[in-house]
């Protein structure tokens, strides 16, 4: 991660300054400083429509979009809200903890982003999403009303229903992966690939 501007630090510091109770800042992500190659063309994409979007958006939901890469915390909400050991691997723990965190204490979303340098090959992020489904299940587990209201959860439990339901998540996986294909018909075979795969560990 890398901040976008030489106020980082100082937006920060003046949220904790106007107040003094124990609180998490979170100040989103964005791609400003990050340069997306042809291989790191679909991470980026994904990451613009789900991840690096403004305080007024991720405040609907403060527990939700907790993203740790880049946030302020209290030493008193880590103290008191500790990180599930039973995350296994890349994926879902920072939600898990954001919803933890916001029924005990406030969540501030800032407009204080930084940029997510790490964009991932095609194939690195499928796996990703791949390892990560087992992570997602122990997440309704826990948080079942919250995540059921999410589009990602309606969808994984629509493609439950689909016949030849593995044979239409290798279909989705490839399309993901074909370079060729408009990005934005990838990113849908992206978001397809992943609700499919999660609807089968649910």
């Amino acid at each position: 991660m890398q901040p976008d501007d030489e106020a980082f630090v100082l937006r920060y510091l003046s949220a904790i300054e106007a107040n003094t109770a124990p609180a998490l800042y979170t100040g989103g992500f964005s791609l400003t400083h990050a340069f997306p190659t042809k291989e790191t063309l679909l991470h980026a994409a994904q990451s613009a429509a789900s991840e690096c979007l403004p305080a007024e958006i991720r405040s609907v939901e403060p527990g939700r979009y907790v993203f740790t890469s880049n946030i302020l915390c209290h030493r008193d909400v880590l103290n008191m809200v500790e990180f599930d050991p039973g995350f296994e691997g890349w994926g879902w723990e920072d939600v898990d903890w954001g919803l933890r965190v916001a029924a005990r204490f406030p969540i501030e979303h800032l407009d204080n982003p930084a940029t997510h340098l790490g964009l991932e090959p095609d194939e690195k992020l499928i796996s990703k999403y791949a390892q990560s489904a087992e992570n997602f299940a122990r997440l309704i587990e826990r948080h079942p009303d919250a995540m059921q209201a999410t589009p990602l959860y309606r969808m994984a439990r629509w493609t439950r229903r689909l016949p030849m339901r593995a044979r239409f998540e290798r279909m989705f996986k490839r399309l993901a992966q074909a370079r060729i294909a408009p990005l934005r018909l990838r990113l849908v075979a992206l978001k397809l690939f992943r609700a499919t795969d999660y609807g089968a560990r649910q």
